[in-house]
């Protein structure tokens, strides 16, 4: 298994709502949290021209991706913990993310969704009672909380 990162990072689905904290500090993940962003570009070649055109048409969105690893004292609890978190986050709906920074600023990812989550389940981690638990959130803003 790649090295473990403690984290630095407390991460939590609707914070206002019924909070569901996907990474706390101290936590062990594979690596940091990424927050990639992108928005519509809109290209147009000309003809006989050197090179496109392009156009920033906003609709930025973010994503943000993190793997937590957690401990277990038996396979048996591993894999039901692994089975439980994937039917919570699959029932999870529109909401916003807030991500605070240990010692550091807090954000709020809002209009967002969790587009994806996934246990590993290999072999080498079954084994030594770690269960990695990622996330994949996508949302709209991305807003420094005051």
């Amino acid at each position: 298994m790649s090295e473990r990162i403690k984290s630095a990072w407390r991460i939590t689905w609707d914070p206002s709502g019924t909070p569901l904290v996907l990474l706390d500090y101290g936590d062990l993940m594979l690596a940091e949290p990424t927050f990639p962003q992108q928005h519509a570009i809109q290209s147009q070649p000309f003809l006989r021209s050197d090179f496109i055109s392009t156009w920033d048409r906003g609709n930025v969105s973010f994503e943000m991706e993190v793997s937590r690893i957690s401990a277990f004292t038996t396979p048996a609890a591993l894999r039901s913990y692994a089975l439980s978190q994937s039917v919570t986050v699959a029932a999870l709906r529109h909401a916003t993310l807030k991500i605070e920074v240990e010692g550091g600023d807090v954000y709020e990812l809002r209009n967002s969704s969790i587009s994806a989550s996934a246990p590993n389940l290999s072999k080498e981690l079954v084994l030594s009672g770690l269960l990695a638990f990622s996330y994949r959130v996508t949302g709209g803003e991305l807003v420094k909380i005051p």
